[in-house]
């Protein structure tokens, strides 16, 4: 998965029987830039600890987004998201449970949820009185998605964008979704959501439990700051472009020999 850290490359020098064709491959990982993956802690570096709480902010380009629970519907932050693994071999982060098996895996083709998501801690119910909050300071934003998972057995969630004074901007009512896999289920799967281009800059993200259904939990994973898109078209790898570039290199001089064949033939 892609984290915040951007990747740059370096100018590459193809060497070609008629010369050194210098590619000036100055790209990175701009495209999914503003993706925080949760694959890493706030410093793009370490990895997290399981059940560890969140207690520091992410920032991207300027934007700086703070996660946690609100339980006095005050948009403070009064309890710490934690860091959820994919691969601690069973359900014992009360995140979302698959079945069959009881634990929280990745469905997904690709793997995109990685092997990092958020969870409410023991004890706080989002069904209740208690939302995830995620804090704006910083360069504004107008758009924003991320992921919510395992969304079945009757889970509905309300996702609010609001201003910085409380007031809500935008919101999404998640479907009812049964349980089960298969089409237009959820199971160990993510819902996507955005809001794009507001009318207003976003204070907060709020996420609130509607109805709790037969299911339960809480998993975040996924989220795009600034950006109306959770997973981005990826950048080409430096070989992909690379191989494209001699492959083009290569084909001009073909062309040029060929040429020059023709009219020593005639």
């Amino acid at each position: 998965m892609t984290t915040i850290t951007k990747k740059s490359v370096a100018p590459l020098l193809i060497a070609t029987a008629t010369g050194t064709t210098t590619l000036l491959l100055s790209f990175s990982g701009s495209a999914q830039a503003a993706l925080i993956d949760f694959e890493t802690l706030p410093d793009g570096i370490t990895t997290p600890t399981d059940n560890a709480a969140l207690t520091t902010s992410y920032t991207v380009n300027g934007t700086t987004v703070t996660f946690g629970f609100d339980t006095n519907n005050d948009l403070t932050i009064d309890a710490d998201a934690l860091f959820e693994s994919r691969n601690d071999g069973g359900n014992t982060g009360r995140a979302y449970t698959s079945f069959p098996g009881g634990v929280d895996i990745d469905r997904t083709a690709t793997n995109e949820g990685g092997d990092w998501l958020l969870r409410a801690p023991g004890g706080l119910n989002v069904f209740s009185t208690d939302d995830f909050i995620v804090k704006y300071t910083g360069t504004p934003a107008r758009s924003a998605s991320g992921q919510l998972w395992d969304l079945d057995r009757g889970e509905i969630y309300s996702i609010a964008a609001l201003d910085s004074t409380g007031t809500v901007v935008s919101s999404i009512t998640t479907p009812p979704i049964p349980g089960g896999e298969g089409p237009d289920t959820f199971d160990a799967l993510p819902y996507n959501f955005s809001f794009s281009d507001l009318g207003g800059d976003i204070g907060y993200i709020r996420i609130s439990g509607v109805s709790r259904g037969g299911g339960g939990g809480f998993a975040f994973d996924n989220f795009n700051a600034t950006q109306s898109t959770v997973n981005p078209e990826p950048v080409p790898e430096p070989l992909t472009i690379l191989g494209s570039a001699t492959a083009l290199g290569f084909g001009g001089l073909l062309k040029r020999q060929h040429s020059q064949k023709q009219k020593k033939d005639k």
